[in-house]
Formats: C-alpha cells, structure tokens, sequence
C-alpha cells in the first residue's frame, strides 16, 4: 500500500471514530470531502460579470488600458450581463481615440453580430447606435432583425415580440439617413389587407392603423400618409369610425386614448 493511500486510509479513520483534533487547523472545514465517490460543487463567487469581472480586476491591477479597452469591448459586443458599465467606460479609455475605436466596435459588430445572431437583440448596441447617432447602423440592425418575431422561440411562446418596440427605439435614429425607407416601413404592416391590422375592424385595429398614418406625419412623410389615408378610403368605404379616425389624425387632433375610439362600430 501506498504511502498516500495509507494516509487517505488513516483521515478516513480518524473521522470514522470521532477524531476531531485536527478539525481546528483544517482550512475547508466542512467543506473538505475526501471521498471518492461523490463531489460537492464548488462555490461560485457572485461576481456581476462573471469571470469578465476577474480579468477586469487582473487589467485594473496591472495598469493594462488597451487590455481593458479589449475586455470592455468584448462586454458590448458580447452583450453580457451588466455590460451596461462597460460602454462609458468603453468611452473613457479610449478617449480622443474614441471614433476609431467606435468604427472597430460597429464594424465587428457589422461582421459578427448581425450576421450570426439577426433573431438576437444586442441591447448595448442598440444603447450604443442610440447614444452615438449612427444612424446607418440602426437601419443595417433593424435590417437584420426584420424577421426577429418569426423565430421558433417566438412561435413556441417562449419570447414575447419584439420588432415593435425594437423599431420604436431606433428609427428615430435611422431616419437621419434613411427617411424613405423607415416611413416605408412604418406603413409595411397596411400593405396586406389579409392580414391584421386591416383583415379585421376592430376598435384595436382601428388605433393601430391611425397610429400608423399620425407616426408618418411625426416623421415628416405627410405626403405619404396622405396616400395611405387616400388609399383605406377607397377599400374601406364602410368603415366609418375608420374613416372618421383617419381624418382626425390628418387634421391633427387624433388621441388614441380618447374614449370615443375605444368603442366598436
């Protein structure tokens, strides 16, 4: 028998008989496990970026700032938990070389995230396309996630809907650069009239379609809107809370939460 062996023998006999002499100067106390057989999991520090926040410490502590300039990249790219303190601090440590590492990130992001995660949203990039107004990258992103609520986890009710919000959140943006083809968006949804908000009159339906005409407007598309007004009367002439709704919001006096359009026809 093994020195070793023997010694793991001897432990085990001391603890089978209530010898608990060395149990003062045992570093793990209850923690330590010499049996073979099973495991304990380890304990797992709480740390707000898990092992991000590590190496954040090592970079802090070396006085590495391109090292921590990588890492605070990585944590908006990667769009980890509590990445939110790693865009300004993004910003801090590059400094005056702030838009050369913006167009890096943007760029990888372009090549990376987009590309292999378009049913994904990436919050910190959507905080960084909003706080930076870039907006060419908000239409790329939105370009990219067109499909987003077609997705299985969608389908299966796992995920609520997100391209409204999302699309609430950065065409503003957008617009800057990309008037015609935001506003043609805004009114992709009346395109079908098989589909919602236009297969059914409902008080709902209603809201939304209005909503949708006064957006153009607030987007400085009135012509269009005007059109898409012009063109629901022509299908809907029957449809007469519509048509009174749609008015209004041309004149300029449409309120959504106004109880005289909550009501069915």
């Amino acid at each position: 028998m093994s020195t070793y062996q023997f010694d793991i023998d001897d432990q085990a006999r001391r603890k089978r008989a209530g010898n608990d002499s060395e149990k003062g100067n045992d570093i793990f106390g209850d923690d330590e496990n010499l049996s073979f057989g099973e495991s304990r999991p380890p304990r797992r520090a709480q740390l707000p970026s898990g092992w991000l926040s590590i190496l954040e410490a090592a970079y802090e502590h070396q006085d590495d700032t391109q090292a921590l300039l990588r890492l605070a990249m990585y944590a908006i790219l990667s769009n980890i938990p509590h990445a939110d303190r790693y865009l300004p601090m993004a910003k801090a440590l590059a400094a005056d070389d702030w838009p050369n590492v913006l167009t890096r990130i943007t760029e990888l992001f372009g090549q990376y995230g987009d590309r292999l995660f378009s049913l994904a949203r990436n919050r910190m990039m959507e905080r960084l396309i909003i706080q930076e107004q870039l907006s060419e990258q908000a239409w790329q992103y939105l370009q990219a996630r067109t499909d987003i609520d077609n997705s299985d986890a969608v389908f299966f009710g796992t995920r609520e809907p997100q391209w409204q919000f999302m699309f609430d959140e950065l065409a503003p943006v957008a617009m800057r650069t990309r008037a015609a083809d935001i506003t043609a968006e805004l009114v992709r949804p009346l395109q079908d009239a098989d589909t919602e908000p236009l297969k059914t009159d409902t008080a709902e339906n209603r809201i939304v379609i209005a909503s949708i005409i006064k957006r153009c407007i607030d987007s400085g598309a009135k012509d269009l809107a005007e059109r898409q007004r012009d063109r629901l009367r022509l299908m809907y002439p029957k449809r007469r809370m519509l048509q009174r709704m749609l008015d209004a919001v041309m004149a300029g006096d449409f309120n959504q939460y106004d109880p005289q359009w909550q009501h069915e026809e």
